[in-house]
C-alpha cells in the first residue's frame, strides 16, 4: 500500500531552467502541495536519505487532502 504522504508528481530541471518559479506558480493551486523545502535531496544524498522514509513523509504532512503533492528536483547532467 502506497502512503498519502509521498509524492504523486516531481518537477525536474537543471540550474537556470525556471523550476522554482514553476513550482511557486504551481503551489498557488488549492489543489497542489510542495515540500519545504523545495528540494529534499532524499534520494540523491546519502546523508539526508539516511535520516528515513518516515522523516521524508514528514515532508508532506498537511497534504492529506491535496489532489497534487510534490517536491521539485535539481537534475546535474
Amino acid at each position: 500500500m502506497v502512503s498519502k504522504m509521498t509524492p504523486n508528481y516531481m518537477v525536474v530541471g537543471t540550474p537556470k531552467a525556471g523550476t522554482t518559479s514553476f513550482c511557486k506558480a504551481l503551489s498557488l493551486h488549492p489543489d497542489v502541495f510542495l515540500t519545504n523545502p523545495k528540494e529534499p535531496f532524499f534520494f540523491c544524498a546519502d546523508a539526508i536519505y539516511s535520516k528515513g522514509l518516515e522523516w521524508y513523509e514528514s515532508l508532506y504532512q498537511g497534504s492529506e487532502t491535496a489532489q497534487a503533492r510534490g517536491e521539485g528536483r535539481l537534475h546535474i547532467l
